[in-house]
């Protein structure tokens, strides 16, 4: 894991440009802890071609994408939006957009994770994830 120690964040805009190679499987955390493990945050899943059937575009454990969206070892950007709000109660409102497009915006109703920090994981030996660029913008 790669973790940025700076923060806790809330309500932001987290841009990354990355690519992972063909078999490889890797995630980019927000909301989590300086020394996440696989459950302490939420996690954009990064994989094009893994044994796991959950794609590029996924919130793991939350929303699942099984369509290749971005073939391996191609740069992508990744962003995700992440905004507390009052709409039929608190809720934390996460929208994905890859390559500019926007898949959905997700409703998370149990706010298990209020605030943390930024990681990107390294899942397994065969997984290589390339990251040029990050940019985090905070919202109001």
């Amino acid at each position: 894991m790669l973790v940025n120690t700076s923060g806790p964040y809330k309500n932001f805009r987290y841009r990354v440009e990355v690519k992972i190679n063909d078999k490889g499987n890797s995630g980019m955390y927000f909301r989590t802890t300086r020394k996440p493990k696989f459950t302490d945050g939420h996690e954009a899943q990064i994989d094009s071609s893994h044994s796991d059937p959950i794609r590029t575009g996924s919130l793991y454990g939350m929303c699942h994408i099984y369509e290749q969206l971005v073939k391996p070892d191609d740069w992508f950007t990744y962003e995700v939006e992440v905004r507390d709000d009052n709409w039929r109660g608190e809720v934390t409102r996460i929208k994905v957009t890859v390559n500019g497009k926007e898949l959905y915006e997700y409703m998370d109703y149990v706010n298990k994770f209020k605030e943390g920090h930024f990681a990107f994981q390294q899942h397994d030996p065969g997984s290589r994830v390339s990251i040029r660029k990050v940019e985090v913008q905070e919202l109001k």
